[in-house]
């Protein structure tokens, strides 16, 4: 397992960013952190000041939380089975050099849990068209989503070019800023991991299983605080986007703020809904969604709130991850309450 600071990955992080700014923005003023540091909101200023009206709006268009911009995900890693991963320079490449089978052979992959060794590129037209007529997927603005880039070959263009003209216009001009703070974030992450392996997995990881020796955990600044379990199809490995703030959850949180979180992040109906069913038996993502009727990016929203407070565990099996409830941890948080409200 390697803890990296990977520019391709926090390229498209900040697409997201900024594409989900106001959501990404209530995310963070919802956890229990000393918020003094304002670091992540200047950037994103920057970021949206050096950004045109009309690019904005296809960024919103493909990487908010109904778009396809997740399909990106796969050129990274490299499709022969022994090659690392792309730099950025070799990335932003080879988005142009995207076909539409590949593009969506990465949606078939990502939104129908079909894996690259089940079927060729040269088939995905066929399947995906398939798929579509069959809709299976939870969140519908998505399943619309694809079908508009699946009916609309233009769509790949704009996509291309949306991606080609942040690289040149906007994030250019903040790299070096996002590249040192990461760097010093792996630092961080690196030590935390040397000296204490198993709180490292318990807390900065919300407790999930080792990852093996071809596993990467990249340190994001974009992400800020949440947690993103990324598999490639093309090589079976794992690549966790670990935010460079989730450190900040672990420690100096004063225990009345902790409560006052805990109670905050169970009044959600959908939240106390998921609980229901992993404390019957683990879930993987998937099914989840499935379960909840939500789009996988909002069940992870909610997933990632209850992880905060350590009320869910994750676990690996089969190369998924299943989510399951911490019952004693629940059990600590409500003891905590009872003597703070009958204490003499």
């Amino acid at each position: 397992m390697k803890i990296i600071y990977h520019e391709s990955f926090e390229f498209i992080m900040a697409l997201f960013a900024l594409a989900q700014e106001q959501s990404i923005h209530s995310l963070i003023k919802s956890k229990p952190i000393d918020r003094t540091n304002n670091t992540f909101e200047l950037m994103v200023k920057k970021t949206k000041k050096l950004t045109t009206p009309d690019l904005r709006k296809y960024i919103n268009y493909f990487f908010d939380l109904d778009g396809i911009g997740y399909i990106i995900y796969n050129i990274i890693f490299n499709r022969e089975q022994n090659a690392g991963l792309l730099c950025l320079d070799d990335f932003i490449t080879s988005v142009g050099q995207l076909t539409s089978e590949e593009a969506y052979a990465f949606l078939i992959s990502s939104n129908y849990n079909l894996d690259f060794s089940e079927f060729s590129v040269s088939q995905s037209r066929q399947i995906l068209a398939k798929r579509l007529k069959e809709p299976t997927l939870s969140g519908k603005s998505r399943q619309q989503r694809i079908e508009e880039f699946y009916e609309n070959p233009e769509k790949l263009n704009e996509l291309k070019q949306t991606i080609t003209s942040f690289y040149d216009r906007v994030y250019i001009k903040v790299k070096k800023e996002v590249d040192d703070f990461c760097q010093k974030g792996v630092t961080l992450y690196s030590k935390i991991y040397s000296e204490h392996p198993e709180a490292f997995y318990k807390h900065s990881l919300g407790g999930s299983d080792e990852l093996s020796d071809e596993d990467y955990i990249h340190i994001s600044f974009f992400t800020q605080l949440g947690i993103h379990d990324y598999q490639s199809k093309w090589q079976k490995k794992h690549c966790v986007i670990l935010g460079i703030r989730n450190c900040d959850l672990q420690v100096n949180t004063n225990s009345l703020y902790q409560l006052s979180y805990f109670h905050k992040v169970l009044s959600d109906p959908k939240r106390m809904e998921l609980i229901m069913h992993i404390s019957k038996r683990p879930y993987f993502g998937k099914e989840l969604a499935e379960k909840l009727h939500l789009a996988p990016s909002t069940t992870s929203y909610h997933l990632n709130m209850l992880m905060d407070l350590n009320l869910v565990i994750t676990t690996r099996s089969n190369k998924k991850i299943y989510f399951s409830f911490n019952k004693e941890e629940y059990d600590r948080i409500n003891s905590v309450f009872d003597k703070m409200l009958f204490i003499q």
